[in-house]
């Protein structure tokens, strides 16, 4: 059965896919969804780990940026994800560790990745 790619619940007759470069896009300005850390730490609690809210979203980071699929998200989720895309600033979300670009190596130097 399918299942919400951010917060795991059934996504419903008003799901909607968003491409992965939609979604790395709004990961590169802030977007934060909180459904993330409560899945996670839910998760994490059935394993007995403990780790703070900054890991779990730099997992959830490096995921969505290594993730090359389509996103299905349930209605509340892609409500966010549109809030956020078409707000006129992209700065960074409430209580979400800072954004580092990706950086490349280029002929023995690291570069900002544009």
């Amino acid at each position: 059965m399918p299942a919400c790619d951010i917060c795991d619940a059934p996504p419903g007759p008003d799901a909607k896919r968003f491409t992965a470069d939609r979604l790395r896009a709004a990961v590169d300005t802030g977007y934060r969804p909180a459904a993330v850390i409560a899945h996670y730490r839910s998760l994490a609690g059935r394993l007995g780990l403990d780790l703070g809210d900054d890991h779990w979203y730099g997992e959830w980071v490096a995921q969505v940026r290594q993730d090359r699929t389509d996103w299905l998200l349930c209605q509340p989720c892609w409500t966010g994800l549109k809030g956020h895309l078409e707000r006129p600033d992209t700065g960074q979300f409430a209580g979400a560790p800072p954004v580092s670009p990706p950086r490349r190596r280029w002929f023995g130097r690291w570069r900002r990745q544009r």
